[in-house]
C-alpha cells in the first residue's frame, strides 16, 4: 500500500471516528435525558405514594369512624325496637281500659235495672196493700 492510501485510510477511520463519537455522545446525552426522566418520575411516584399513605390513613379513620357509627345506629334500632315493643304493649292496655269500663258500666246498670225493677215490684205490692 502507497503512503496515500494509508493516509486516505487514516482520514477515512478519522470521519467514522468522529461520526461514532458523536453518536455515542448523542446516546449518552440520551441515557442522561432518561435517566433525568426516570428520577422525576421516581419523585413524582414518591409524592403519589405519600399522598397515598395519608388517603390511605384518612380512609382508615373514616373506616373507624364509620364502625362507631354502625355500632351507635345498631344501638338505636335496638333502642326503638325496645320502644316499639313497649309502645304496643301499653297501647294494648289502654285499648283494653275502655272495653273494661263499659263492662262495669254495664255490669252496674244491669244491677241497678234489677234494683230498680226490685223496688217496682216491692212499690205495687205496697200500692196494692194499701188500696
Amino acid at each position: 500500500m502507497a503512503r496515500d492510501e494509508v493516509e486516505d485510510i487514516k482520514r477515512h477511520f478519522d470521519v467514522v471516528a468522529e461520526r461514532i463519537e458523536s453518536q455515542v455522545q448523542q446516546v449518552a446525552k440520551g441515557v442522561i435525558l432518561n435517566s433525568e426522566r426516570l428520577d422525576s418520575v421516581k419523585e413524582g411516584v414518591a409524592r403519589l405514594e405519600t399522598r397515598m399513605d395519608h388517603v390511605e390513613v384518612r380512609l382508615d379513620a373514616m373506616g373507624q369512624r364509620l364502625d362507631r357509627h354502625d355500632v351507635r345506629f345498631d344501638a338505636i334500632d335496638e333502642h326503638l325496637e325496645h320502644f316499639a315493643t313497649e309502645v304496643r304493649s301499653e297501647f294494648a292496655e289502654v285499648k283494653a281500659i275502655p272495653r273494661l269500663s263499659y263492662a262495669e258500666i254495664d255490669r252496674r246498670i244491669v244491677t241497678l235495672e234489677h234494683v230498680v225493677a226490685d223496688l217496682a215490684h216491692r212499690v205495687e205490692l205496697l200500692e196494692g196493700r194499701s188500696s
